[in-house]
């Protein structure tokens, strides 16, 4: 007669949301990452309320191919709502579930001087014909200094 043994192991974070600093109307991601056996379910929270997309159109959670990860990505970033802690929580119910916080922290045009920096470039070569080619791309984004 086989003997089958099942072996659990306690929910841990491998990979904590990092704290950020975004601008308000922008897009947040975070990430979390979780191993134990059977495989954690990762929720997030603010507050110590669970955070539902369904009645937070604003926020959508994905999990990772593969399992043992999510991503919760909030758009637009607003000030007043997102600013705070979100937590991280994975559980398999083996023991009591594992926990990472992150801190978000959301600048506004107002509480900072805020410079716009954009970056062109050119790239010319040469083609078969002798003449000159030339591909041009913009990069831009915000970034915000609180003084």
């Amino acid at each position: 007669m086989p003997v089958y043994t099942y072996c659990t192991e306690p929910s841990r974070i491998t990979e904590a949301p990092r704290s950020v600093k975004v601008l308000d109307n922008s897009v947040l991601s975070l990430v979390c990452q979780a191993s134990g056996n059977p495989q954690p379910e990762i929720s997030w929270s603010r507050g110590g309320r669970r955070i539902q997309p369904a009645s937070v159109k604003r926020y959508t959670i994905k999990g990772i191919t593969g399992g043992g990860g999510s991503v919760l990505r909030i758009q637009p970033v607003k000030a007043r709502r997102d600013e705070g802690f979100i937590e991280c929580v994975a559980n398999n119910g083996v023991s009591q579930p594992a926990t990472a916080t992150a801190s978000v922290h959301v600048y506004t045009h107002d509480n900072g001087q805020c410079y716009k920096l954009q970056l062109l470039t050119f790239t010319a070569r040469r083609t078969a014909a002798r003449c000159v080619a030339f591909l041009s791309v913009r990069l831009s984004h915000t970034l915000c200094h609180n003084e």
